[in-house]
C-alpha cells in the first residue's frame, strides 16, 4: 500500500471590530495606547475523519513595523471538527494598539483519528507540517487595534480543502511510495492572469512567486484547448491549475508536480500520469516515485 498526504493548510481571517472609546492608530505597535483583542477559530467538515486535534503552542501578532506581540505561549489542543457551525475563542485581552499585518500560528500537530461508533480511535493520520509548523495567516490588509475599541479576528480553518489523503492498494506497476507535498510559505493573491487564453498568459502566470498558482480558467496548455483543469511546464517549478472536485484536487496537483518533476502522460488506466485525472488513477511507477523524492 502506498500512500500520498497532501497538506495545505488554508486559513482566512475575518475582521470586525466595536465598542466605544476614542483615539487611533498610528503606523506601528504603540506600546503606551492599548486596545482589546479577541481571536476566534472556526471550522467546517472534513470527509473520513471524525476528530481533527490541533496543537497550537503559540501565537504572535506582527506589525507593519516587524514588531512582535505575543498572544499566547501556552500550548493547547483543540478539536476543529467540534467546531462546526459554532466559533471558540482562542486569546482575548489588552494589547498595543496599532497596525498588524500578520497573525502567526506555531503549529506542533495536527492528528485526524476516525472513530468507531462508541467514539474510540481506530485510525489516526499525523500529516507532516509545512515550515516546522509556522503557519502565516496573512489578511487581504492590514487590520488595526485601536485605542480602547475591541477588535475581533475570525480564524476560519478549511480542513475540507487543507488536508487531501490519498490511499490505494497495491496494483500492477504501482510501488510504496512514502511521498508528501507540502506548502511552504504563505499563501498570496495576484491581480491576473486570472484567465489562461495564450502562451503569454501561461508566462506571465508561471513568473509569479510560488510554484502553484490557482485561476479561474486555463483554456491554453501548449495550445489552445478550453477549459483545462490543469498546465505545467515539463520540466519546470510552477504548475497552474483552477479549482476542481475536493475529492479529486490532490491527484490533480500531485500529477502537475510529476509534470513539474520532469514525467509526462504514460497511458495506464491507473496511473496518477494518465492523460486525465480520476478517482482510481492513483498508481505511480518507480521512475516516477524516485521523481517525487528529488527535493
Amino acid at each position: 500500500m502506498h500512500k500520498i498526504t497532501l497538506l495545505i493548510l488554508a486559513f482566512t481571517l475575518a475582521l470586525s471590530g466595536c465598542g466605544g472609546g476614542g483615539g487611533g492608530a498610528g503606523g506601528g505597535a504603540n506600546a503606551q495606547a492599548m486596545g482589546d483583542l479577541t481571536l476566534i477559530v472556526t471550522d467546517g467538515v472534513i470527509e473520513n475523519y471524525q476528530q481533527a486535534l490541533l496543537t497550537v503552542t503559540a501565537i504572535t501578532l506582527i506589525g507593519d513595523d516587524g514588531k512582535q506581540t505575543k498572544v499566547l505561549n501556552e500550548p493547547f489542543t483543540l478539536d476543529l471538527l467540534s467546531l462546526r457551525n459554532v466559533s471558540e475563542v482562542l486569546a482575548k485581552g489588552r494589547f498595543p494598539a496599532g497596525t498588524y499585518s500578520k497573525i502567526r500560528l506555531m503549529v506542533a500537530r495536527i492528528e485526524l483519528n476516525k472513530l468507531n461508533a462508541a467514539g474510540d480511535v481506530i485510525d489516526t493520520d499525523v500529516p507532516k507540517l509545512p515550515a516546522n509548523g509556522k503557519v502565516d495567516l496573512n489578511p487581504r490588509s492590514p487590520f488595526v487595534i485601536r485605542e480602547n475599541r475591541h477588535t475581533y479576528v475570525e480564524i476560519d480553518v478549511d480542513l475540507d480543502q487543507s488536508i487531501k489523503v490519498i490511499q490505494t492498494g497495491n496494483g500492477p506497476g504501482d510501488v510504496p511510495c512514502a511521498v508528501e507535498l507540502v506548502r511552504t510559505g504563505g499563501i498570496g493573491t495576484f491581480p491576473a492572469p486570472r484567465f489562461i487564453n495564450s502562451s503569454a498568459d501561461m508566462d506571465s502566470a508561471e513568473l509569479l512567486p510560488g510554484q502553484v498558482q490557482v485561476v479561474d480558467q486555463i483554456n491554453w496548455c501548449g495550445g489552445f484547448s478550453p477549459n483545462i483543469i490543469g498546465c505545467a511546464s515539463v520540466p519546470g517549478n510552477s504548475l497552474v491549475v483552477v479549482r476542481f472536485n475536493p475529492a479529486l484536487e490532490g491527484i490533480l496537483w500531485l500529477h502537475e508536480f510529476g509534470h513539474n518533476k520532469g514525467r509526462n502522460h504514460r497511458n495506464d488506466p491507473n496511473a496518477v500520469m494518465a492523460p486525465s485525472i480520476g478517482a482510481t488513477r492513483t498508481h505511480v511507477n518507480a521512475v516516477e516515485c524516485a521523481a517525487y523524492e528529488v527535493p
